[in-house]
């Protein structure tokens, strides 16, 4: 069986990311990989729109790159 990978680019040059998400974690990390997918951990609620915030600020810093992109 082929193996999946979390992440891959499209054919406009994107990359397209394959993430499981865990909220309300003591901190933000990445925590390995769950069923084909990259699991990340927030230490945000999934209220009011912090999880996401928190997930782009994060993956910015990973992939060095501006948040607003």
């Amino acid at each position: 069986m082929p193996q999946m990978s979390w992440y891959r680019y499209d054919g406009t040059n994107n990359l397209v990311l394959t993430l499981h998400i865990q909220t309300g974690a003591k901190i933000t990390e990445a925590a390995g990989l769950l069923r084909g997918a990259l699991k990340i951990r927030l230490a945000a609620a999934p209220v009011e729109g912090k999880a996401n915030s928190t997930l782009i600020k994060f993956l910015a810093v990973q992939f060095v790159c501006r948040s607003d992109k």
